[in-house]
């Protein structure tokens, strides 16, 4: 995470009641600057599907830093190739429609607190438009713009976004807690299972997945295609086939 923190910050700012495990804290690099405007960058790991860990730096970093700047307008440069189905991002990510709506209702909700609703959103990319209307760059935008033009009069609220953060850490530590009890179990059973071998160690608390901080699932997320069932393939008896076809072979010359 790169942040060029105001010198000035100081524990009662709002920003301070989130990120308690430091899991956004700035690590290594250049110094950051502490002058001119402040600038978050927050990188996520991949190649793979981290739409908890996006959901997290959002939540517990970005929007409390801009709730504490008390903005009078907000400019959202909208870009959407983070989508699972998006090409460009090369798998990292792997963010939802959902994920885009959840995220311009939060800085809906900052702009109606400070802003008298004042948004403005300029589209800048996502790459993935086959299929037209329905191609995930397309469902991407009509998330974005829906929570933009829906009506919505709530006011974003860090006492509100602390709690939720505090019920997914709850539902984590129960998660681990029926790990450990599962793999205590296996391993006094002796059960010959990877998971039984001694040593072994549980996630990081923080690490939370999706069903903890509560995103839907890709399967949940729209109606999916059918699979075809593929048919049993039937057993063929060649003797029987080759003798068929060369009767029928020399019965043509007859018939002509």
């Amino acid at each position: 995470t790169y942040d060029t923190r105001p010198p000035n910050m100081h524990e009662s700012d709002t920003e301070y009641l989130f990120d308690e495990g430091h899991e956004f804290n700035y690590r290594g690099g250049a110094a950051p600057f502490q002058a001119g405007p402040r600038i978050i960058n927050v990188g996520i790991k991949g190649p793979k599907s981290e739409r908890a860990l996006w959901k997290r730096a959002w939540r517990d970093k970005i929007l409390p830093a801009v709730a504490n700047h008390k903005p009078d307008l907000i400019l959202i440069s909208a870009g959407f190739d983070a989508h699972a189905k998006d090409d460009m991002n090369s798998g990292y990510i792997g963010l939802l429609e959902c994920d885009y709506e959840w995220v311009t209702n939060e800085l809906v909700k900052i702009a109606n607190k400070y802003g008298e609703g004042r948004v403005v959103s300029v589209l800048e990319g996502g790459y993935r438009i086959q299929g037209g209307l329905v191609s995930p760059f397309a469902r991407s935008v009509a998330a974005h713009v829906r929570a933009l033009g829906q009506a919505n009069f709530k006011e974003w609220s860090a006492e509100e976004a602390k709690h939720e953060r505090d019920r997914e850490i709850r539902l984590e530590e129960e998660r681990l807690r029926k790990q450990q009890e599962e793999l205590q179990r296996l391993m006094a059973e002796g059960a010959d299972d990877p998971v039984a071998v001694p040593g072994a160690a549980p996630a990081m608390p923080m690490q939370l997945n999706e069903e903890a901080a509560g995103l839907p699932s890709a399967e949940a997320e729209g109606p999916s295609s059918p699979k075809r069932r593929r048919r049993a393939a039937a057993s063929i008896d060649y003797v029987a086939l080759n003798a068929q076809l060369e009767k029928e072979a020399q019965a043509k010359p007859e018939n002509n």
